[in-house]
């Protein structure tokens, strides 16, 4: 053992990226489908070296010296909508307006988030926060707004925000020194933007209930550039309909959540140019009454949906998290079956939605009740991060609740270790903090107590422009 310790440590020290792999395989949180992720996902990035590191850290009694592990990431890109505060869901008053920005983080050798550059971006926080996303090489960002500029007056509401029409392309070649190589407007109201697998295709999804226009565009992708919009059938779609989330799955297939007639509907983009068709993989799967987000476990197997389970009278309630295994079965005719398997409870309006990279663990965040108004009785003092662990069958088990003091947290992501998870935090309670910020947590375990598990804040907190809303990491072992 002692042998097994001094060699760990002198590949420690000559490979400082490896530094904290021995937690990472060796702490009681994680199973073997997460070591063999772990273990591939470091060999891409670090070299071999990295993999004998892992190797020597898991053998002997099958636990490693306990190591401080970093949050571990190429970027991570944050969208925060200056024109409204926080409170203006509730109380319809925009207040003091402030700039549309994307800020470009990058992750230094001690996990810790370091801003790299801000750009003027529109992006409004109405919606999902699906309105940033990156290309699979982390080359660029695309930035959809579904509200557009605010009046000046210093009593514009809620409702004085018009459409948003914005689509923007940042080129991240050089993180410092981003570069817009595209703006153009696309019609009215685009609420979730993705990229397909291969970085060839962009979904965008829109608000069009009272256009009754089709509620997806599909564009080309090549060398930072978006072709036309194009807006083929919807399977199943119906005049007034909209959606409220459009992504692409691993393997390539589009979900699209229904915001009318709740449900997750899957189609195979078919065709090109002016010839593209949607094809449906599959029957609807029925959703509950606010579905927001859907998102994959990283083999496709399982779409996971929140739902923000708010009723017509607007009581709040707790939200849920619905996995949904694909390709479950076949029909006597070979269509896919896709099936529900579980449903588990979450803090408050779940509006963001993670799920790691080794896809053992989804969390949420919560906005709570902190969108009211100082003195509304209804106003909370807390909101909170839900970790839900799902098992290889996609059963769903809620991990707990973890409430903190910010305002209306909109997004998460888990880093390349699947260990942190990055929270966007549009503002803060606390009035010695008038601004944003992007805060990191630990998933915990107790080497004692092998079924405990904690979601921790590090204490580490970034401040960022108010209004943070949308999230995209770029992996450092997924990019060249």
């Amino acid at each position: 053992m002692a042998e097994t310790r001094a060699t760990a440590a002198t590949l420690k020290r000559r490979i400082g990226v490896c530094a904290n792999v021995a937690e990472f395989f060796g702490n009681g949180v994680l199973d073997a489908r997460s070591v063999a992720a772990r273990r591939r996902c470091m060999i891409t990035y670090a070299g071999r070296v990295c993999a004998v590191l892992a190797v020597v850290a898991v053998t002997a009694a099958g636990r490693s010296d306990p190591v401080d592990p970093a949050f571990s990431g190429r970027l991570l890109l944050v969208a925060s909508d200056g024109d409204m505060e926080a409170q203006a869901y509730a109380g319809d008053v925009l207040g003091r307006p402030e700039r549309d920005l994307l800020s470009i983080f990058t992750i230094n050798a001690n996990g810790m988030p370091a801003l790299a550059a801000t750009v003027p971006v529109p992006n409004s926080v109405v919606g999902p926060p699906a309105s940033l996303t990156t290309t699979p090489d982390g080359r660029y960002a695309i930035i959809v707004e579904s509200r557009g500029n605010r009046p000046k007056r210093a009593d514009a509401r809620l409702i004085d925000l018009p459409p948003g029409r914005a689509i923007t392309v940042v080129d991240l070649g050089d993180p410092v020194r981003p570069v817009v190589v595209q703006r153009i407007a696309g019609r009215p109201g685009p609420i979730s933007v993705s990229v397909s697998p291969d970085g060839k295709l962009v979904a965008i999804a829109y608000d069009t209930t009272k256009s009754g226009e089709a509620p997806l565009d599909v564009r080309d992708f090549d060398r930072g550039q978006l072709s036309a919009g194009r807006s083929p059938p919807l399977p199943g779609f119906e005049r007034g309909e909209s959606l409220k989330n459009a992504a692409f799955a691993p393997n390539g297939t589009l979900a699209l959540v229904y915001a009318t007639k709740p449900r997750l509907s899957l189609v195979n983009i078919v065709g090109a140019g002016a010839a593209t068709a949607l094809t449906r993989w599959g029957d609807d799967v029925p959703l509950g009454r606010t579905p927001f987000e859907v998102r994959f476990t990283p083999d496709g197997r399982f779409a996971l949906v929140n739902d923000m389970t708010v009723p017509p009278t607007g009581d709040d309630v707790r939200g849920t998290v619905t996995s949904i295994e694909l390709d479950a079965a076949r029909t006597p005719e070979g269509s896919p079956v896709h099936r529900i398997v579980s449903t588990a409870r979450t803090g408050v309006q779940p509006e963001g939605l993670a799920v790691s990279p080794d896809g053992r663990w989804i969390a949420t965040t919560n906005l709570e009740r902190t969108a009211y108004k100082a003195g509304d009785a209804r106003q909370g003092f807390f909101a909170s991060v839900t970790l839900l662990r799902i098992d290889a069958r996609g059963r769903l088990v809620r991990v707990g609740d973890y409430p903190f003091a910010g305002i209306i947290p909109e997004a998460a992501a888990f880093d390349d270790t699947s260990r942190f998870l990055a929270v966007a935090v549009f503002d803060h309670l606390s009035p010695q903090i008038s601004s944003g910020s992007l805060d990191i947590w630990r998933i915990a375990g107790d080497f004692q107590d092998p079924t405990r598990t904690e979601l921790v804040p590090t204490g580490i907190s970034v401040p960022l422009a108010r209004g943070a809303q949308s999230m995209s990491i770029v992996r450092a072992c997924c990019t060249e």
